[in-house]
């Protein structure tokens, strides 16, 4: 059992969540998650963006996750269904992770790809499938609303320190 499964967490009031019927979509959830991440790294290699950018992104982004999770536990909302998700559940953890709440990875994943696709069209079309995702994840109550609304935040803010700490210093000399 992983260390932020084992402690103790407050418990959100959320809205929306006591409006949506809780529903399995793990299926759904896996594949506008994992579909949009692969393709993501074939259109940023295929339009030469900064691959270093992206995997510095990616890391400054999960360092930011780790970071909110263990300053705020969370306990899973009251009706959550439990995510199926087998690249998690067994590649990563091991073990099924109730607790890795806010903010949400799926959805920052997928909107971290969004700001480096050069293409308007998937640019937009990354964020739909990231709304997508988000809503799936709320009608499985496996988030807080409060969790997927943050992640494109978070997602933007990994891209920005990025972007900026590997922008070209024009020299002094």
């Amino acid at each position: 059992m992983l260390i932020l499964d084992t402690r103790h967490g407050a418990v959100l009031a959320d809205p929306l969540l006591q409006w949506l019927p809780a529903r399995d979509l793990s299926l759904p959830i896996f594949a506008l998650t994992y579909a949009p991440i692969l393709w993501g790294i074939v259109i940023v290699v295929r339009e030469g963006a900064q691959v270093l950018a992206v995997i510095y992104s990616y890391a400054l982004l999960q360092i930011m996750r780790l970071t909110t999770i263990f300053m705020l536990p969370l306990e899973p909302p009251e009706l959550m269904v439990l995510l199926s998700d087998p690249i998690a559940d067994h590649l990563v953890f091991g073990t099924r992770v109730t607790k890795d709440l806010f903010f949400s990875g799926h959805v920052s994943a997928i909107m971290l790809f969004s700001f480096f696709i050069q293409n308007r069209r998937w640019r937009w079309l990354f964020r739909w499938v990231a709304l997508a995702d988000a809503v799936c994840l709320l009608v499985q109550h496996v988030h807080y609303s409060i969790d997927v609304f943050a992640a494109p935040m978070f997602a933007l803010t990994a891209y920005s320190v990025v972007r900026v700490l590997m922008t070209p210093k024009p020299s002094t000399f």
